[in-house]
């Protein structure tokens, strides 16, 4: 994935100096663009499937305590 990106002129690698196996990620400026435009993607999306803010709140706090409840369930194994 990161070379696609890389390609994209989205991101740049460099390896480190200090040690070869470490390999520094940095956003390039029109990875930071892209990250702009996209902001609007998850209020676009509730709008097109007819959620409000409130619908929207209760949703996102349902899936976090659900994502608590299967952590939880699997420390337990």
């Amino acid at each position: 994935m990161l070379k696609r990106m890389e390609e994209k002129g989205w991101i740049t690698r460099e390896r480190s100096r200090i040690d070869e196996r470490v390999v520094n990620v940095s956003v390039t400026e029109a990875g930071k663009a892209l990250y702009a435009e996209s902001e609007c993607i998850p209020a676009e999306l509730m709008e097109r499937i007819g959620f409000n803010e409130p619908e929207y709140q209760l949703l996102l706090s349902q899936l976090h305590t659900l994502l608590q409840h299967l952590s939880s369930v699997s420390s337990e194994d």
